[in-house]
């Protein structure tokens, strides 16, 4: 709220968007106070569906300043997939997969480099991330060891182990052809990281956790449940038949 405040303070026009308006895990996720007294005084709000657009008018944001955008509409321009591969030192112009955001065991990141290294005809597998600072019991930090120690030995296999800047983001999403989120259930997330994707116009593989319903029309959906096989099994067929590919962006 104060930077928010200060922005405004300089003549500064604010627009700001929510990966979700709707509950996640618990009442009331998303929906705190200071969420919609920040949206007021911003000057618009980009929401992903109309259910979005009616909720943030119940809550007292003028509708004039709601902007319905749906998923997967692309707002960053790529670069070029070429250079973007010849920066990670991807000679490859086959399919190129990645997952990124911060490394969760709930995202079952050592899982995905599993499931990508059984798929031969796949040219590469990003994998770009580190754990939050709040990972005070160190699971996370684990999980980023299992996921190094898993693309070890496999030079397809890319773990960028650092926090990546807009750009290298960018980068990193311009070179992929796909998306892998693999998450076994729903704790408390929205899933920024699988939204970004979408941004960029990959298709995208996910689980059929609730955070991700809204992203289904754009995305290759599994069950939460599902094994490494059927998650390679999923990447197998946007490698083989690049017209998935298509359908899904």
């Amino acid at each position: 709220m104060a930077l928010l405040e200060r922005l405004k303070a300089r003549g500064n026009k604010v627009i700001t968007t929510f990966h979700s308006m709707h509950p996640v895990g618990v009442p009331g996720h998303l929906a705190f106070r200071w969420v919609w007294e920040a949206a007021k005084q911003c000057d618009a709000l980009i929401v992903p569906n109309r259910d979005a657009v009616r909720k943030a008018a119940e809550c007292g944001l003028d509708p004039r300043n709601v902007h319905h955008v749906k998923h997967g509409t692309v707002i960053d321009q790529p670069m070029d997939k070429a250079a973007a591969r010849r920066k990670l030192g991807i000679t490859s112009s086959g399919i190129v997969g990645a997952s990124v955001g911060f490394v969760t065991p709930n995202k079952r990141l050592a899982q995905t480099v599993r499931a990508a290294k059984r798929v031969d005809g796949l040219a590469a597998y990003i994998v770009a991330g580190w754990p939050t600072a709040a990972d005070r019991s160190g699971q996370c930090v684990a999980h980023a060891a299992e996921v190094a120690a898993e693309a070890a030995g496999d030079p397809r296999m890319l773990f960028l182990q650092r926090f990546l800047t807009d750009d290298e983001i960018r980068t990193v999403y311009s070179a992929a052809d796909f998306a892998t989120f693999f998450y076994q259930s729903n704790i408390l997330s929205t899933s920024g990281a699988a939204r970004y994707a979408l941004t960029y116009g990959l298709p995208t593989i996910t689980t059929d956790v609730p955070m991700l319903e809204d992203l289904r029309g754009s995305s290759l959906v599994l069950k939460a449940s599902a094994s490494v096989g059927e998650l390679a099994d999923a990447i197998r067929m946007i490698v083989e038949c690049p017209c998935m590919m298509a359908s899904l962006s």
